[in-house]
Order: structure tokens, then C-alpha cells, then sequence
């Protein structure tokens, strides 16, 4: 058995609404179409700093979310909440990242552009959280899919406070967080999701221990496409051809290796229960250089980790591209 490893599971639960937590660019979009084009039930998404600053993320996530229930006319469309600005706690090395990513030449969809939707989203004046506790009592529990920085949840922490016995209220509410975040690898640098706000990932590990599954980035990079894989695929719809021609813009002129990867929508692939799951001891660093790196430690939080070896990536891969994003 692996080092640190406790057990292994495959867990497949009945659904429950979702609650999309984006940045939105390129793989955030894809998570939102893959998500309403299989018939997801999104309770709500909210939105946060990331990709770029929150301004664009928002703008980025209503014309996406227009474009992908244009093709669902039957379809309700879920409340949209801006929400964390910053992290809760700035680290002069994660803020540098920030701060890149919020200055890079492209629109967070390397220029792809998309037509604007007409949708608001709530909180833009900043005082979102009561709001969205407010719809989130309403649907008894959900399950909250993190494709962002953990900056919202962990402010959701927060304002739930807890409950008579002491639990963090929020654990009556949201049943599983799947988060796609965090690296491992020896030598490489801090996932941006985790790196962005190393507090918030933390709290977000501690308050839901085994009920948080993390898809780290070591393994996510392993779903890899290049210009040769990307060219052939058949778009089936306006969405495809949106996800088709972000995918040949990024490896064309923006990625300098060539691959573009599937990392935010292996998020539903997990919530699924199609990925092998261990249970492992990890913690947060929490100290520069590379806050925000996940470390083993059998003194550490007891935590869920997807699994995607080389063997699984082509299946999942394969199940991405068709499923979820249309392009056969």
C-alpha cells in the first residue's frame, strides 16, 4: 500500500443539486457547458477572483452560462453570485500569481469571445453571502464542485458559524466538496487553486476532512491534448465549437508546450464516482516559499484524492470530450 494511504474507495451517491464554484476561463467553461449539457442540477454558481479579477470571471461565467442554456431553452437558469474579491489571506507570493493572471494579454478564454448573454449575476455590491446561505437553506443539502480558488467556501464557512454541538453549520448543508486543486509532485510548484489562498484550502480541509475529494493538479496534467488531438475532434453544437476553438487558440498561441488539459471538468467525472478515490493524511503549507503546496503527514487531515493514472487519463479524456464537451 502506498505511503500514507489509508484506503481506497469508488463512491457513487445519489445526486444532489450542485453548486458550481468557477474562475471562469477556459476550463471553468467547459466544466459549466459539460455540466448543463448532462443534465446537472445546478443550484446556484458562484464566482470568484482567479483567471482574472472578479469584474471578468463574472462577465466570463454569464456569457458561458447564456451560451450553454441557449441550447437548453427548457431549462431554468441557476442564480449567479460574485463573489470573493481577494483571498482571505494575502501572501505576497500567491498575490504575484494573482496579480499575473489578472494582467495576461487574453480574456481568461485566450480571446475566444462569446456574445453577451443578458444574465445578471447577484452581489456585485459585495454583500453576497447572506443571499446565498438565504437560497442555500432552501434546498436542504447539496454538493459543491470547486473548480476556483477555495476563497467562497471558506468565507461560506465562516458565515454559517456553528451549529448548538459545535460543527460547522455548513456540514448540514453541503454534503461532498469536490475540488479540483493542490499538487503533490516533489519539485513543482503550488497548484494555483490552492496557491492563490493557502488559508482558505486549509479551512476548507479541515472542516470537511474525508467529505472534500481533491483532483490534484499532478494528476489532472495527465489529461494532455495537443494541436494533432484537437484538430480532428468534430464540434456537435455552438458549445463544442466554443470549447474547440478555445482549446486550438491556447495551444496555437498561448501554451508553451503545446497541450491544453482537461483539469476543471474531471470535477464532474469525480462527482460521477467514475474516479478510484483514497483516503490519505495530507495538510496545507502555510508558509512561503510555495504556500499553498499539499504535503503527506499522518499528523495531517484525513482527506479523500481522486486518482487518475496514465492508464485511466486516455478513458477519461475520451469521456470529457464526448460527454461532456460534444466533440466527437
Amino acid at each position: 500500500m502506498e505511503a500514507h494511504q489509508i484506503k481506497t474507495s469508488s463512491k457513487r451517491l445519489h445526486p444532489l443539486p450542485v453548486v458550481l464554484d468557477v474562475d471562469t476561463g477556459r476550463d471553468d467553461a467547459w466544466t459549466i457547458l459539460g455540466a448543463i449539457r448532462n443534465n446537472l442540477d445546478i443550484a446556484a454558481i458562484t464566482v470568484s477572483y482567479g483567471n482574472k479579477q472578479l469584474g471578468d470571471t463574472v462577465a466570463n461565467t454569464l456569457d458561458v452560462v447564456a451560451l450553454g442554456y441557449g441550447l437548453r431553452p427548457d431549462k431554468r437558469i441557476p442564480p449567479i453570485w460574485a463573489g470573493a474579491s481577494e483571498p482571505i489571506t494575502i501572501y505576497a507570493e500567491s498575490l504575484a500569481e494573482i496579480q499575473r493572471r489578472a494582467n495576461i494579454g487574453h480574456n481568461g478564454m485566450f480571446n475566444v469571445r462569446l456574445p453577451a448573454g443578458g444574465i445578471e449575476a447577484k452581489g456585485m455590491d459585495g454583500r453576497w453571502k447572506t443571499d446565498f446561505i438565504t437560497h442555500l437553506k432552501t434546498l436542504g443539502q447539496v454538493d459543491y464542485v470547486c473548480c476556483a480558488p477555495l476563497t467562497n467556501l471558506a468565507e461560506l464557512i465562516d458565515a454559517f458559524g456553528v451549529d448548538d454541538d459545535g460543527k460547522p453549520e455548513i456540514l448540514q448543508h453541503i454534503r461532498r466538496v469536490v475540488a479540483m486543486g493542490g499538487s503533490f509532485a516533489p519539485g513543482t510548484a503550488p497548484d494555483f487553486n490552492f496557491h492563490a489562498d493557502p488559508a482558505a484550502a486549509s479551512r476548507v480541509l479541515k472542516t470537511f476532512g474525508t467529505r472534500a475529494t481533491i483532483l490534484p493538479f499532478d494528476d489532472t496534467e495527465k489529461l494532455g491534448l495537443s494541436e494533432a488531438d484537437i484538430a480532428p475532434l468534430k464540434a456537435g453544437d455552438l458549445s463544442a465549437e466554443f470549447s474547440k476553438a478555445m482549446m486550438l487558440e491556447h495551444v496555437r498561441k498561448w501554451a508553451p508546450d503545446g497541450i491544453t488539459r482537461l483539469h476543471d471538468p474531471m470535477t464532474l467525472i469525480a462527482l460521477e464516482g467514475h474516479v478510484k478515490t483514497i483516503e490519505q493524511k495530507m495538510r496545507v503549507r502555510l508558509k512561503s516559499p510555495h504556500a499553498g503546496k499539499l504535503i503527506y503527514d499522518d499528523n495531517g487531515i484525513n482527506v479523500t484524492r481522486g486518482v487518475i493514472t496514465d492508464v485511466s487519463a486516455t478513458r477519461l479524456k475520451r469521456r470529457i470530450l464526448s460527454t461532456y464537451l460534444n466533440l466527437k
